[in-house]
């Protein structure tokens, strides 16, 4: 929770500094790129994550998997079921024709 809050207020404080005129600046600088059809050149971006990577152990992940997995198998629809609900669509849409 501490984390959480500091973060938010970091965000907060960030966005404070950051005008709506520079972001409007950057989003007409690239939309005038793209119809000149321009290079577009991209900043390098720091990373901001640089602890080692925590993955899950494949019998977790398979475990997850199977606990996941759908097991409910929807039937395919019958024919009289597709007609009848066809007919329901063309008179709904014959109504609102009519109504307007």
């Amino acid at each position: 929770q501490n984390q959480l809050n500091e973060m938010s207020s970091f965000g907060y404080t960030y966005m404070q500094n950051y005008p709506l005129e520079k972001g409007f600046e950057q989003f007409v600088k690239a939309v005038d790129n793209l119809l000149s059809r321009a290079t577009i050149t991209r900043e390098p971006v720091k990373k901001l994550y640089t602890h080692p990577i925590v993955k899950a152990d494949d019998s977790f992940r398979e475990e997850c998997n199977e606990l996941l997995k759908p097991s409910i198998v929807i039937p395919k629809k019958t024919l009289k079921q597709r007609v009848k609900n066809r007919t329901v669509r063309t008179l709904k849409k014959i109504y609102h024709k009519i109504k307007k």
